[in-house]
């Protein structure tokens, strides 16, 4: 036994230490709220008859009071803000809602129960959040910028599709394996032929009989080799497009699409780093359409520049210091230094120059999920106030020229790398956090 746990202990370190691209996680965590705001909706809309002692009769307030307040939660979890505290009252209310919805329950609540505890311990607002934006304004100086780590420990991912998919599957083997319906090969046929269950017309795909025999054991034999193969780097992708193609099925044939959705959602998991990082490439712009000129010595610019840099996916913008490249512009050769650097200027690909609010609005016309925002400055009204609020802000802020010292901008360090230290002379944090994921893991599985 003792051996047994030393081994499992030397594999969990190993995975610990071993540290893949956050991308996946993060867009993971997103849909999968996305996905969970939907559901919690639905239970919303549907809570007189899931939690009403008499639908209709008896009011709920305090139910739908909480479910809406669960949507907020999500909402902070989606985009990554306060990502820890969002996550632990997600799960709270997760055990609050499911628990005592007796009269209407389903298998992917014991998905959400899963997922939604282990989302208190995942890194999944590493990357594509508010938390890393945040971070990185905190450790950033006006000399340098600060990059928190965008990598996390491959547990992250193997954990999640373990719970939440391996050990559902499994148990899902054992009650195909007792149904004479499965055994019979008609157990995904039996259930979509009921005009009251699929929301789409399939008569002729549900008369082609070795077909629907066909699918009924595959799923079997797929759902009984998940826990086998999925972790075997060789097995991920086929395994992911099986996954995914059986659980977008779901969402068409079966009444409960947030089901089908949801575990295509943590299907995200399996899918290569490479992968997501040549997506990215590909919605990169291979030129910027818009330079967007900034006082390199003022505080408050350069957060505006770390926060739309790191709002700008798609590398549509170029940031330049005024006092290193205003003179290599032609367009910008006319204006005073001064005024360059008392105000935010921008030139788009035909030459033209914006400044103060119209450069923000430029911004967001030339980034392609933050158009909206450029509608919204562009209605007359919100636009006036906006330039109230511009010009109230750039006539307070510092014009000094502005260093660490006369502007008394603390000198901040990046976080310690806390896993290298030392608590005592054999232990360290690193040996402790392995400690704790082993025996964390190991009661989960019980």
């Amino acid at each position: 036994m003792k051996k047994l746990l030393n081994r499992l202990f030397l594999l969990i370190g190993r995975l610990y230490d071993k540290k893949v691209d956050a991308t996946g996680l993060a867009l993971f965590r997103f849909f999968f709220s996305l996905n969970l705001i939907a559901e919690v909706t639905t239970l919303y809309n549907l809570r007189q008859l899931v939690f009403g002692g008499i639908p209709y009769a008896e009011t709920t307030i305090s139910v739908g009071t909480g479910l809406i307040l669960w949507i907020v939660v999500l909402c902070f979890l989606a985009i990554g803000l306060f990502t820890k505290p969002a996550a632990i009252l997600n799960y709270i209310l997760t055990l609050l809602f499911i628990s005592t919805a007796h009269e209407f329950e389903y298998h992917m609540f014991y998905v959400y129960s899963g997922i939604n505890c282990l989302l208190i311990f995942l890194q999944s607002g590493q990357v594509l959040s508010i938390d890393s934006l945040l971070k990185k304004i905190k450790y950033s100086s006006i000399r340098n910028t600060y990059q928190p780590p965008t990598t996390v420990s491959v547990l992250n991912y193997f954990v999640p599709l373990l719970f939440g998919i391996a050990f559902v599957y499994f148990d899902s083997v054992f009650y195909k394996a007792s149904s004479q319906n499965w055994r019979n090969g008609i157990g995904m046929w039996l259930p979509s032929s009921l005009s009251f269950v699929s929301i789409s017309n399939n008569q002729w795909l549900l008369n082609q009989e070795y077909l629907m025999y066909f699918l009924g054991y595959f799923t079997i034999v797929f759902e009984a080799a998940y826990i086998l193969f999925f972790w075997s780097k060789k097995w991920r992708v086929p395994l992911m497009i099986i996954g995914v193609g059986l659980h977008i099925a779901i969402y068409f044939e079966y009444p409960i699409p947030w089901f089908g959705l949801g575990v295509t959602a943590l299907y995200l998991l399996m899918v290569p780093a490479k992968w997501w990082t040549k997506m990215f490439e590909i919605i990169k712009r291979k030129r910027p359409v818009l330079r967007f000129y900034y006082d390199a010595e003022c505080p408050l610019c350069k957060r505006t520049v770390i926060v739309l840099s790191h709002l700008d996916l798609t590398n549509s913008i170029e940031y330049l210091q005024v006092q290193q490249h205003y003179q290599q512009d032609a367009q910008l050769k006319t204006i005073p230094l001064e005024e360059l650097l008392s105000d935010i200027f921008s030139v788009d690909r035909k030459g033209k120059i914006s400044k103060g609010v119209d450069t923000y609005r430029k911004v967001f016309f030339s980034v392609p999920y933050l158009v909206p925002l450029g509608i919204l400055l562009s209605i007359p009204g919100i636009s006036h106030f906006a330039r109230f609020v511009y010009h109230f802000v750039s006539r307070d802020r510092i014009v000094e020229r502005c260093t660490e010292e006369n502007c008394h901008i603390p000198r901040l360090f990046p976080p310690p790398d806390w896993d290298n230290m030392k608590i005592t002379q054999r232990l360290s944090v690193r040996k402790l956090k392995i400690a704790g994921i082993t025996a964390g893991l190991l009661i989960c599985m019980i």
